[in-house]
Formats: C-alpha cells, structure tokens, sequence
C-alpha cells in the first residue's frame, strides 16, 4: 500500500511540475518577452524624446537670433551705421572683460542682397586669455557678428624694458574688424 501511495505521490508530483512547466511556457514567456520588446520601445522613444527636446531648445534659440536680426523696415535701426544698441553691448561686453578700448571706429554699410553688414574697427590693449572671452562673448551675442580681421601687435620692445609692469608687458594692442549683420525681408 506505501508503493501503491509513493507511485501514485511521485505521479502527481511529476504532473504537477509537467503543468507547471507547461503554463510557464505558454502562459507566462510570451509575457517576459512582450515586457522586454516594450522595455525596449520605451527606452528608444525617451531617447527621441529627449533628442526633440534638444532640438526644440535649438531651434528656439535660432528663432530668436534670426528674428533679432531681421529687419523688416527699410529704415530698421539695426540698419544704421553705428547701432547704438549694438554698441552699447559691445561696450558692455569690454568693460565686463575689463578690456582696454583704445577706439572704436563704425564704417559704411555695405548690401549684399538680402544681407547689409556693418563694419566697426576696434582698438583694444588685452591679453590672450581675455581676447579669447571677448571673441566668445561677441559669438554668443544675439546679433549676427563675423571677425573678419584680428591684428595683434606685441612689440618685442615691451619685453626689453624692466621698468614696465607684468599686464603692461602680457597686454597686447589688438586691431579688430567685425561686421553686424542683418537680414532684411525681402520686398514685394
């Protein structure tokens, strides 16, 4: 009678692991696998989701340059030879990096379709390190601005004379050409 119960013990044990088994393999690993296939699916559009993000960030940023260089009016103020505006930021900019401006010198407007530049000629006395954060603040104005020239002038006469202080020795005078640009709509 124990064998009669031991058989029939040791059958239901195996058929108990068998169904187990069975519905583990039809019911539930199809389920993992969806769970895994839809990990991946989230991971992928939060990645884009950032990404848009990014863009969206950008694209705001270029906006916003494009329509502060625009000039929609023939007569613009961004049109005129020695933008106050302008120049005044340029100063600011200068006196922040505590530059020393020996000039400041706006030239003639010059159109080139759509485009009209405004060239200005600066003097300044500074050393590297601060011309390197003027060039990357005037980048990072929201005016279009090109360099279109950079003179440095570092007289070895500077070096020979003991009598002059370190900032006078390191500090350079620096000729500069940069040019405002504006956009300007086109005319109907």
């Amino acid at each position: 009678m124990t064998l009669y119960r031991n058989i029939i013990l040791l059958g239901v044990s195996v058929l108990f692991t068998a169904t187990i088994s069975i519905s583990t393999n039809y019911l539930y690993d199809d389920k993992i696998k969806k769970i895994a296939t839809l990990k991946k699916e989230q991971k992928d559009t939060n990645e884009k989701f950032i990404t848009a993000q990014i863009l969206s960030k950008k694209l705001k940023k270029v906006y916003t340059l494009f329509e502060t260089n625009l000039a929609v009016e023939k007569n613009d103020v961004k049109n005129k030879e020695a933008n106050m505006l302008f120049l005044k930021d340029l100063t600011d900019i200068i006196e922040k990096l505590n530059i020393k401006l020996l000039q400041i010198e706006p030239g003639s407007k010059k159109k080139n379709g759509m485009l009209t530049y405004i060239p200005y000629d600066l003097q300044i006395q500074c050393d590297y390190e601060r011309l390197g954060k003027f060039i990357t603040d005037l980048e990072g104005s929201h005016r279009l601005i090109t360099v279109d020239e950079i003179k440095i002038k570092n007289g070895t006469e500077k070096i020979k004379a003991s009598s002059q202080s370190l900032s006078e020795i390191t500090d350079m005078n620096i000729t500069l050409t940069v040019n405002t640009i504006t956009i300007n709509k086109a005319k109907k």
